[in-house]
């Protein structure tokens, strides 16, 4: 019964992180930035069983003011790196991985310069 539960609050399952988040947690994808050059490189631990079971994602990525969406097959979700080319001192990230039909992990990261 105690599965019945977790599994139903899964889909409403939502981190907020300000640094990577830590490590053990199974609905933890492990978000973190750093600059690289001119760029921000976003990275989540693609061993986490979420994203080790997730055929699909969303990538949300705020920055003055608009937000653009980013759809992720399972290939792009393994890979666990994206590079994105800022043009303010802050964004957000905002990245929902669905292990399965029924059920979503989200996490969130802010970045400021």
């Amino acid at each position: 019964m105690l599965v019945g539960v977790v599994i139903g609050f899964q889909a409403a399952l939502t981190l907020e992180t300000q640094a990577t988040a830590s490590t053990g947690d199974e609905f933890s994808l492990s978000l973190s930035v750093a600059r690289v050059g001119n760029n921000l490189s976003l990275r989540w631990d693609r061993q986490t069983a979420a994203i080790r079971s997730a055929r699909k994602g969303i990538l949300e990525i705020e920055e003055g003011g608009y937000t653009k969406s980013v759809d992720l097959d399972g290939p792009q979700l393994q890979n666990g790196t994206l590079i994105y080319r800022n043009s303010t001192d802050a964004v957000r990230f905002r990245l929902t991985v669905y292990p399965t039909a029924r059920s979503s992990v989200t996490e969130t990261l802010s970045w400021k310069h």
